[in-house]
């Protein structure tokens, strides 16, 4: 799993639904689409990146969800969609503590209310880092789930629903898994409350734009040849590399063409890939 932070420019240009390559965009241009922060959805026509969305103001609260449990384009069944790309434009005019201005982290926590125990839902989260600061403009957070059918989580990725006994940091529960969660998430929310951290009364007024949603092409390893369908001939190349240190016929890039790389092309064989 990877995380990227990107100072972006006005005028990025996106449709208000379905962009290219599959996926969703979020304008704001045609309403909140599900979306809303701490409830609301105060939509601005103008002055967004570019266009229209969302602006928030609110005094003395101890932090903000933008939050979705409608929309499915997020709110959906990650294992099925395969990896994806979500990204978010956020502007922040101000958030003050005690008169005086204060960072405050953005993470991306993936949420499943069906679930028994003292805890209402069990999570998972990512930390993507601070929110831009005043004057900084708009910039976008970039997050990418991926490693859709493994049970541990990513490096970087926590989990809530239960607590570790010796530090008392937010855990998943033992029967909860990386892949168990992404196939049953009930709401997708940008927060700024760091799971485990308390938070004192905070002003905030901010800005959020382009929630977007895209899939990731799957890497294709076996298509050794890059023809574009794994075939005869990308398991000529790996039987005639057979046992060799080199990079032709290495589907698994650990230098060797080995048996690892003979079953990758079996396993693969006939596939067309993106």
């Amino acid at each position: 799993m990877k995380t990227t932070l990107i100072s972006t420019v006005a005028g990025l240009a996106l449709s208000a639904s379905a962009i290219a390559g599959g996926g969703a965009a979020i304008t704001f241009d045609n309403g909140p689409e599900g979306w809303s922060i701490n409830g609301q959805a105060t939509i601005v026509p103008e002055g967004g990146n570019p266009g229209a969305h969302l602006r928030h103001v609110q005094t003395d609260t101890f932090g903000c969800n933008i939050r979705t449990d409608s929309n499915t384009d997020f709110v959906t069944d990650f294992t099925q969609t395969g990896p994806v790309r979500i990204t978010v434009d956020f502007k922040v005019n101000s958030i003050t503590f005690f008169g005086s201005e204060v960072p405050r982290d953005i993470v991306l926590e993936l949420r499943d209310y069906d679930v028994d125990g003292p805890y209402p839902y069990n999570s998972v989260w990512f930390l993507a880092g601070e929110l831009p600061a005043p004057g900084e403009g708009w910039v976008t957070y970039e997050f990418i789930i991926d490693n859709v059918n493994d049970t541990e989580l990513p490096a970087g990725w926590g989990g809530t629903g239960d607590e570790d006994p010796d530090t008392f940091e937010p855990i998943l529960p033992e029967n909860r898994t990386w892949t168990d969660m992404l196939q049953s998430i009930d709401e997708v929310q940008f927060t700024t409350f760091v799971p485990g951290f308390f938070y004192g009364f905070t002003n905030y007024d901010f800005e959020v734009d382009n929630i977007t949603i895209t899939p990731l092409e799957p890497d294709c390893p076996a298509d050794v040849d890059g023809s574009g369908t794994v075939d005869l001939a990308d398991l000529n190349l790996v039987l005639s590399s057979f046992g060799q240190t080199t990079d032709s016929g290495d589907t698994n890039g650990d230098g060797v063409v080995d048996l690892a790389d003979l079953n990758a092309i079996l396993g693969a064989f006939g596939q067309a890939c993106p």
